[in-house]
C-alpha cells in the first residue's frame, strides 16, 4: 500500500495544448485539452505524486504569446497557483514542501510561481521542469530580448531540467522562444540535463508531433520539394511515398525512444525523494 504523504502539495502546469491555437482564442475545451496531454509527463507526475488528490492541481497550460489580453498566461497561472496554495498556507498551519512541475509554457510559469513565493518568504521543496519556455509579454518579455525567467531562483531546494538538445532549434522556437530555467542560484541543487527529443517528446508527448506528420509529410528532415518538380510514374510515387512512410515511422520511434530516456532520467531524480509513486 502507498503511503501518501500530508505535508506535501503538488502543482502541476501542462504547455498549450499541441495544435492549439497560438494565441487562446478558440482554445480546446478542458476535455479536449485534457484528451490531448493524457500522456504528458507532467499529467503523469500529477497522477503519481504522493499525495492524496486533493493536496494537489493540474492547470492547463498558457496559450502562445498570451499577454494581458488573451488568457490564461504565465501571470494568471502563477496566481491560480498561488490561490491553490495559499488553501494549505492559512495562519495557524505549518507551512507545507511544494512540488512544481511544468512543460514548456507550463514549466517557464513554474519558475514564475517559485519567483512569487520568494517574494513572501516560502520555498519550493522541488521543481521538474520539461524544456521550460518564456515568451509571455504577461511577464514583461518581449521578442528577443532574452529569457527573463533564465534562473531558478534560490528559494527551490532541487530542480530537475530536461531541455532539447537539438541546434540550432527551428524559427520561431530557437529565436522567439529561448529556454527559461538553464541556471540556477547558489545554494540549488540543480541538474540540467539535453537530450536528442522534439520539444514534445521532451514533454511526453512524441506522438502528437510525429503521428501528425506522418500524415503530413512534414516529419523533420523528410521533406523531398524536388519531388514536385520531377515526372514521375504512378508505380515511382507509390514507392517513394512507401519509402517515406518508413522514414516517418522509424523517425516517430526515435522520437519514442527519447521520450522514454526524458521519463527515465526525470522518474530517476523524483523517485528518491519520495515525490512520486514508482
Amino acid at each position: 500500500m502507498t503511503m501518501l504523504r500530508d505535508d506535501l502539495i503538488v502543482v502541476a502546469i501542462d504547455g498549450s495544448a499541441p495544435g492549439g491555437p497560438p494565441f487562446g482564442v478558440g482554445a480546446p475545451t478542458r476535455e479536449e485539452y485534457e484528451t490531448r496531454m493524457a500522456t504528458s509527463f507532467v499529467r503523469q507526475l500529477h497522477d503519481r505524486s504522493r499525495v492524496a488528490h486533493f493536496r494537489r492541481t493540474y492547470l492547463q497550460g498558457p496559450g502562445m504569446f498570451a499577454g494581458g489580453i488573451f488568457t490564461p498566461n504565465i501571470a494568471t497561472l502563477s496566481a491560480d497557483a498561488r490561490t491553490f496554495i495559499n488553501i494549505f498556507t492559512r495562519a495557524g498551519r505549518d507551512r507545507p514542501k511544494l512540488f512544481l512541475t511544468g512543460w514548456s509554457r507550463g514549466a517557464a510559469a513554474c519558475i514564475q510561481v517559485a519567483l512569487d513565493l520568494q517574494a513572501i518568504g516560502m520555498g519550493v521543496e522541488c521543481m521538474a521542469l520539461f524544456d521550460a519556455v518564456d515568451q509571455d509579454t504577461s511577464t514583461g518579455w518581449v521578442p528577443w530580448s532574452g529569457a527573463n525567467l533564465s534562473i531558478i531562483p534560490s528559494n527551490v531546494k532541487h530542480c530537475f531540467h530536461a531541455i532539447s538538445a537539438r541546434t540550432p532549434r527551428r524559427f520561431p522556437d530557437g529565436v522567439v522562444f529561448p529556454i527559461s530555467g538553464r541556471q540556477a542560484a547558489g545554494g540549488v541543487r540543480f541538474a540540467l540535463r539535453a537530450f536528442d527529443a522534439s520539444h514534445s517528446s521532451i514533454g511526453g508527448l512524441p506522438g502528437i508531433t510525429y503521428a501528425r506528420k506522418l500524415a503530413t509529410g512534414a516529419a523533420e528532415g523528410l521533406a523531398d520539394s524536388s519531388l514536385a518538380r520531377t515526372p514521375l510514374t504512378a508505380a515511382q510515387r507509390e514507392a517513394v511515398e512507401a519509402r517515406r512512410q518508413q522514414e516517418r515511422a522509424a523517425q516517430l520511434e526515435r522520437e519514442r525512444q527519447a521520450s522514454e530516456q526524458v521519463r527515465a532520467w526525470m522518474w530517476g531524480q523524483l523517485a528518491p525523494l519520495g515525490l512520486i509513486v514508482g
